[in-house]
């Protein structure tokens, strides 16, 4: 078993950009990121989750990502599509019963924007 000791997005070490204190937020390419699990045998399956923000993303169709092992393995070297929602999401979760998908958007101006549903 060996721990994910890093994580890049676009070749930014994320867990180094995130803990930086002179380094500005609208300079990180995410807000916070996930992996799971932590720990992982040689072909086992994990899963990276992020959220951004920054307008950096805007009008990119993919970005890279690795995940590399303690020791030096690489659990994943690859890249995932982007693309822009039309709505601005800002998390999607279940309830506790998970019956019901909650979908949570943040309103960019006032009053009616005529959305469908």
């Amino acid at each position: 078993m060996h721990e994910a000791v890093l994580v890049e997005v676009e070749g930014v070490d994320l867990g180094a950009a995130l803990g930086d204190p002179d380094r500005k937020q609208d300079q990180n390419p995410v807000e916070w990121f996930h992996v799971r699990p932590r720990t992982v045998a040689v072909g086992d399956a994990i899963w990276v989750a992020l959220h951004s923000r920054s307008a950096a993303w805007d009008g990119k169709t993919k970005a890279s990502l690795r995940v590399l092992l303690q020791g030096g393995g690489g659990a994943l070297d690859g890249s995932f599509p982007l693309q822009q929602t039309k709505i601005p999401l800002t998390y999607v979760t279940t309830s506790a019963d998970l019956k019901t998908l909650l979908i949570h958007v943040r309103n960019r101006r006032c009053g009616d924007r005529g959305e469908n549903r």
